[in-house]
């Protein structure tokens, strides 16, 4: 999708995968535990009208950019879901849109995935983008466009500790992935510090909720 000039457009990498992006700017090393995941979550701002810039021919869906990384990636039943030969599926989200019954652009194009609608999930599309470099399984340079790392953190706090419908093991792996990264901008990019101030966009009883979390890490 970066060659394609979707990523980092209206497309960013959300969910765990994008820790590899602060790991690989930090210079650090995840455990595995952490970052363990059979999916890729794509992030569609729903906001954006996507233009595609693209030269001759080319993919003009989302489904057919996957397939040109792998042409065993079919959609499945569910229609924000595309899935391989090897159980790797890739999930297209966007933000509830305000309010709940705006009709919002779900996908890219005829016949493409749709978008599932997350809760809050507004407050990382609204997010600074955080660009970097990781490498890949196969030692090949992977570029990463993502949410800012401190809204990472917030987002992945509320989810870990203000959702009791959520599944306890992935509430707890959400706990642990928000401090995780609140501590790899604390130590290893200073640039990116916290700071109430930055962040009014979220709720004030997320900032209180990450303050008392994360403190010291807050200035």
């Amino acid at each position: 999708m970066y060659a394609e000039k979707l990523l980092g457009g209206p497309i960013v990498v959300s969910g765990t995968n994008a820790i590899y992006a602060y790991e690989a700017a930090a210079g650090v090393h995840v455990s595995s535990d952490l970052l363990a995941t059979e999916d890729l979550d794509i992030m569609l701002d729903a906001h954006a009208k996507l233009k595609f810039t693209l030269e001759g021919e080319g993919p003009r869906r989302i489904i057919d950019v996957l397939k040109l990384a792998d042409s065993s990636f079919r959609q499945t039943e569910e229609a924000h879901r595309a899935l391989n030969r090897d159980g790797f599926f890739v999930e297209l989200i966007k933000p509830e849109p305000i309010p709940p019954w705006k009709n919002e652009r779900e996908g890219l194009g005829e016949g493409d995935m749709q978008a599932a609608m997350i809760a809050n999930l507004r407050w990382i599309a609204n997010a600074p983008k955080f660009e970097a470099v990781a490498i890949g399984t196969d030692g090949m340079p992977v570029p990463l466009i993502c949410a800012d790392p401190r809204a990472f953190a917030l987002y992945k706090l509320h989810m870990g500790t203000n959702d009791p419908t959520r599944d306890p093991i992935k509430r707890r792996r959400d706990t642990l992935q928000a401090a995780l990264v609140a501590r790899i901008v604390y130590e290893h990019l200073p640039k990116h510090e916290f700071s109430e101030e930055q962040w009014r966009s979220f709720p004030a009883e997320v900032i209180a909720r990450a303050r008392e979390k994360f403190d010291p890490f807050f200035k």
